[in-house]
């Protein structure tokens, strides 16, 4: 491609404004002559001296049309145009003086303005820097009153370089009547890239006596600010490609009140996974530039030269992103191309930026970091330890930091929680029935979107859900041959990235760990004749749709363009990660459920071979920490265990998990029980009834919101069991508070459980499980009641819950808190722990009377770890006999 006149005037077309208005292609390029062309006619203005090279129809409107027309076969075949009655002799002298030219360029500047759409401009620069890369017509350009070699126009994303529009178009302009040779043109606007290789400057009335700034300006090689790189940068990066849907949500402050953004001070931004932070950080409008910072990322990064006792990760973040651009990725790498004076130098003048007290007393800049809940556990010290010092020293910066819950940090309590609730229910009523019975699902934006995308006939489940999405993702690869390979891939490939992330509660994979996975893989569903003849075969998934032996690399690359799910991380291209952490939750799912059937299908009549397997793949190990609720719950939903929620209609339904339970009858299997009876917590919501535990080793710990029977009815069967810790008696308390009428009691127990009790006969007037809001490591912060006994308050992570003293209900309200008589310290101090066994014998065997965990549940044979466990457990109604 050669940027001739009419490859010129195309991209000046394409780039336009548009709509109301606009301006017509043949009045663009007279405006644009004006600007250039000499008059040669003195009688007539500049404008009909135009006209009249391409039409001597005196009426304006008319000749116009004709121009248009002209156009019309010019622009895609370079002819016919005047160029020999087109004179430019006048601006030809102001070529070498700047003083001179400076008029030329402000009247192409002033004709930007009205022409060009200012979202297009950079897209067109962008174009046009890459067809001048490779035409060889073009060596030099004349740009800012003199000739310059093109090259001086190519930067990079680490040192970019300044770019007039004006002066740019204006020497092009010039450039392309000098050299009318004939081109077709075929050439549309490119999309510009996130990676900034150039900065936009523009000239204006200020210049035109001042030839000394305006040669500054047009200096091509003039470094950019640090301030400015940022800002611009920022403006650029932060609008991310977002395959979710922008839907309006429901946002809600700490008393459960519908809430915008604060416009000023420090926010945390919490919900459910995929309820929209992400989507709605990288959307977020605010008249100061945004630093988006994902914590999945975060590293403590200590640099001894600068600072050597404290990670300074987010600072050098926001200058390898937003300065850089990620050319160099780290401080070392940084350091190395750029020289660690030059790089220190930068990080003492950011954090100066980003230090100084503001004029107006309010930041200008805000600084996002998204993502806390998955930060690794041994780096969140170093995070928390950062942003104490961001809140202390960095004035000029306010603070908005998303998770899926708040940390019990104190400097926490002093932001200003906002919960993001989903879809706005008048926005979710257009798009989804009102009666649809799974409606709280699809307030999630991420769940409406995959089911908005997926084949919406199947039942209310997550991880089905899901299932048929990614199925959908692979059925629409145009390519039918390779939908065997990729179905692999996909399926039973990305299940042990996942796992690998999982395990290591990371939110990113290494290509040499995907790579690995691919192996993994191939031994467990291929290499194993059973369960390649049982599982991939009937899927038409065959030896020879399997190409393993390629290039590793390209299978991963092909992965990552094929379907949606999989990303590579712009600051580390070794590095991928999955487009929102609820798919590494849901391929780690499936990567349990994929090994449990799989050892189901092609064993199920050998048990010595399914227990080598069993063993071999390390299933009686915890599958996933404590706190990755969300993963238990997606295995408990693919197993099918949904279908066993305690209700009035229960009927047990056996799955999987229960298979597995009874290998726990047949061969060791470790901690197995205990994965089961996390599975089926979170996917029963804490309601476990109708299982036969009978003859397996109870988990080492039974929290306190677990319930195995419903009130005494379809009890859990726990013959010949072996039990270790109940929380509900080997437990700790968090808080507890009296009712200043003496009437009632309110106990915090761990596990994010609470009772309200009558204080007399410790009946349990209200249960509160708060273990789907926080995350494990959450606790209660306090509980406390009104002065008047009317109302209290549960605390825990800094969000309150107030609730009606009488009846026990969650109080939904627009009031303040101390509309009912409750006040709260400004930093509220943690909880201090006791155990459960603190509150006597007889409060105990009053409380267990009360509570319907264990009722009915038969104990027989049962091993105990402790003997008053057995005593207490007759006290909530067990059954408990020892055979003669």
């Amino acid at each position: 491609m050669h940027l001739t006149l009419n490859v010129l005037l195309s991209l000046l077309i394409q780039a336009k404004r548009t709509g109301k208005g606009k301006i017509g292609n043949g009045r663009m390029l007279v405006m644009l002559l004006q600007v250039i062309a000499d008059s040669v006619h003195p009688e007539l203005s500049a404008e009909r001296n135009m006209l009249q090279i391409f039409s001597d129809e005196p009426v304006k409107s008319r000749a116009y049309q004709k121009i248009d027309k002209q156009l019309v076969k010019f622009i895609p075949s370079g002819k016919p145009y005047p160029f020999e009655q087109i004179r430019l002799s006048k601006f030809e002298q102001t070529i070498g003086n700047v003083q001179r030219y400076s008029s030329y360029l402000l009247k192409m500047q002033q004709c930007c303005e009205e022409l060009l759409d200012p979202e297009k401009t950079e897209s067109l620069i962008y174009t046009i820097l890459e067809i001048l890369h490779g035409d060889s017509a073009y060596s030099d350009i004349l740009y800012g009153a003199q000739y310059i070699p093109k090259e001086m126009l190519f930067g990079t994303p680490a040192h970019p370089k300044k770019i007039c529009p004006a002066a740019l178009l204006l020497g092009l302009l010039y450039q392309a009547h000098q050299n009318p040779y004939i081109c077709e043109c075929t050439v549309t606007l490119m999309k510009s890239p996130n990676l900034l290789q150039f900065h936009l400057v523009n000239p204006s009335g200020n210049y035109r006596d001042r030839t000394d700034a305006l040669t500054a300006l047009l200096n091509p090689n003039a470094p950019v600010s640090l301030e400015q790189s940022i800002c611009k940068t920022a403006a650029k990066m932060n609008i991310t490609v977002d395959r979710i849907e922008i839907y309006p949500l429901d946002l809600r402050d700490q008393n459960g009140n519908k809430a915008d953004i604060p416009e000023h001070g420090h926010i945390f931004l919490y919900g459910q996974g995929g309820s929209g932070k992400t989507t709605f950080l990288s959307h977020m409008t605010t008249e100061n530039p945004c630093f988006l910072l994902p914590l999945f990322q975060y590293r403590s990064c200590v640099i001894p030269a600068y600072q050597p006792e404290i990670s300074n990760w987010i600072l050098l973040q926001i200058l390898l992103k937003y300065h850089y651009q990620y050319c160099c990725r780290t401080y070392e790498a940084c350091a190395a191309a750029e020289g660690a004076d030059t790089v220190l130098r930068q990080l003492h003048e950011l954090e100066k930026l980003l230090s100084i007290q503001p004029v107006n007393g309010l930041p200008n800049y805000t600084l996002m970091l998204d993502g806390i809940n998955e930060v690794q556990p041994d780096e969140r010290s170093a995070l928390l330890d950062e942003i104490e010092r961001i809140c202390k020293e960095w004035r000029n910066v306010r603070l908005i930091v998303s998770g899926r819950s708040i940390p019990p940090a104190p400097r926490f309590q002093r932001f200003h929680p906002i919960e993001v609730c989903g879809i706005k229910d008048d926005a979710l009523n257009a798009l989804v029935p009102v009666d649809t019975p799974y409606r709280n699902l699809l307030k999630t934006p991420l769940f409406l979107h995959i089911y908005r995308s997926a084949n919406q006939d199947i039942s209310p489940n997550r991880a089905r859900l899901s299932e048929r999405y990614v199925n959908r993702l692979i059925d629409s690869v145009h390519d039918k041959s390779a939908q065997p390979m990729l179905r692999f891939l996909v399926l039973y490939v990305l299940p042990f990235a996942a796992n690998h992330m999982a395990q290591r509660q990371q939110m990113f994979v290494e290509r040499a760990d995907l790579a690995d996975a691919i192996d993994r893989a191939a031994d467990v569903f291929i290499n194993d004749e059973r369960i390649y003849q049982n599982i991939l075969y009937p899927q038409q998934i065959t030896k020879k749709s399997l190409p393993l032996g390629s290039d590793k690399d390209e299978l991963i690359d092909w992965i990552v363009s094929q379907i949606s799910l999989l990303q590579t991380d712009p600051a580390d291209t070794k590095i991928l990660y999955f487009s929102h952490q609820y798919f590494r939750d849901f391929f780690a799912a499936k990567y349990i459920v994929n090994l449990l059937n799989s050892l189901h299908t092609g064993y199920a009549n050998a048990p010595e071979q399914l227990a080598n397997l069993f063993h071999k793949y390390e299933l009686g190990h915890l599958w996933y920490p404590e706190e990755m609720r969300d993963i238990y719950r997606l295995i408990g939903e693919l197993a099918g265990d949904d279908c066993n929620l305690a209700d009035d209609n229960f009927v047990y339904q056996e799955t999987i998990l229960d298979t597995v339970l009874h290998w726990s009858r047949q061969f060791d299997t470790f901690r197995m029980t205990e994965n089961i009876v996390r599975t089926m917590a979170t996917v029963r919501n804490n309601i476990i009834c109708g299982v036969n535990f009978s003859g397996t080793a109870l988990p080492l710990y039974l929290p306190c919101n677990l319930k195995f029977s419903r009130n005494g009815e379809d009890a859990c069967d726990f013959i010949g069991a072996h039990v270790n810790l109940i929380g509900l008696i080997d437990g700790n308390i968090c808080c507890m508070a009296k009712s200043p009428d003496g009437t009632k009691i309110l106990l915090a127990l761990e596990d994010q459980y609470a009772l309200m009790l009558d204080a007399e006969s410790k009946a349990v007037l209200q249960e509160y499980d708060f273990s789907d809001d926080n995350s494990p490591w959450s606790e209660f912060d306090t509980v406390v009641f009104s002065l008047d006994s009317q109302t209290c308050a549960i605390v825990i992570n800094g969000k309150i819950t107030l609730i009606d003293a009488n009846t026990g209900d969650i109080i939904r309200t627009d009031k303040p808190l101390c509309d009912y008589g409750i006040t709260l310290p400004d930093e509220i101090p943690y909880a201090e722990k006791q155990p459960i066994a603190a509150l006597g014998t007889g409060f105990l065997t009053q409380l267990y009377q009360n509570l319907p965990h264990f009722r009915g549940c038969d104990f027989t044979d049962a091993v105990f770890l402790m003997e008053h466990t057995k005593e207490f457990l007759q006290d909530f109604g067990a059954e408990i006999y020892d055979a003669f």
